[in-house]
């Protein structure tokens, strides 16, 4: 790993748009997933955690818009925040990790946090960015190169903000998983967000596959539900949808037939979870 050369502590957002621009350099708050790391070559680093405009949580009717040099754990210790979203901060990541990563980073070094990913994914979770000049913008982190398909580099500018969608009546996220041992990193995960109607059937419905892909996260939609009730031939067929096509690499902790076979069993199990929780 190259030490930085240049350490930068600004205390405007302005101030660090103007230095992140510089060759070499690493705009973040935390640090714990980056400098742990043989690949976190860098020349300048900038530290953000003394940015006010990046360290507050607001409530919104629609969920929580969460500053970008905000804790990890601050994000585990939100009131209400949906079981799913918790889960996948706190089961394979450690409390000095949680501590000592901001949410911005999670998702610029994904690699400790793909079950995470895989989680805002299926629920459509929302990223804010600041560019040079002042420019911001909004955009989902289906869009980002986190998820396959997804074309947005979020090396760019500097993440200001990460907005989590609360869940409404009628609607459930819901996540499975499989790993060496209960609290290591999965080896597959999937999430699924399902939104049903008054009378019970599926109006929309959205798995994220972590461990099939060159991606942090896999989106896919699950079609086949829609208009349907939550019942067995309907979550059978949605899972064999979800691994339909998956062509994952294997290595050590699993063949690429493991995965794509492990990929519809979990779904199906975040589907039959979903079905539980909305009940």
């Amino acid at each position: 790993m190259a030490t930085p050369k240049v350490y930068h502590r600004p205390k405007t957002l302005a101030e660090a748009l103007n230095l992140a621009v510089q060759p070499g350099s690493a705009a973040l708050a935390g640090g714990a997933a980056t400098f742990d790391r043989l690949d976190a070559a860098m020349d300048i680093f900038i530290d953000l955690q003394a940015v006010p405009e990046l360290k507050g949580i607001e409530r919104h009717e629609g969920g929580w818009l969460v500053g970008g040099a905000c804790r990890l754990e601050q994000i585990v210790e939100l009131a209400g925040l949906p079981e799913t979203l918790r889960r996948a901060l706190t089961r394979a990541v450690p409390v000095n990790l949680r501590n000592g990563t901001s949410a911005a980073e999670s998702l610029l070094r994904p690699a400790y946090f793909g079950e995470w990913v895989a989680v805002l994914a299926a629920l459509d979770a929302g990223v804010r960015r600041a560019l040079p000049g002042g420019q911001t913008e909004t955009f989902s982190i289906t869009e980002t190169a986190l998820v396959e398909g997804g074309s947005r580099n979020l090396a760019d500018g500097i993440l200001t903000g990460l907005f989590i969608p609360a869940l409404k009546a009628g609607e459930a996220l819901e996540a499975a998983f499989v790993a060496r041992t209960p609290a290591d990193a999965p080896i597959v995960s999937a999430a699924v967000f399902v939104r049903v109607d008054g009378r019970g059937s599926v109006e929309t419905a959205f798995a994220a596959l972590h461990g099939v892909s060159a991606a942090p996260a896999l989106n896919v939609h699950l079609p086949v539900l829609q208009g349907r009730a939550l019942d067995e031939p309907s979550i059978a067929a949605a899972a064999r949808l979800a691994a339909e096509g998956l062509t994952p690499v294997s290595d050590y902790r699993g063949s690429a037939a493991y995965r794509t076979a492990m990929a519809s069993i979990l779904a199906r199990r975040a589907l039959e979870a979903c079905r539980e929780s909305l009940s």
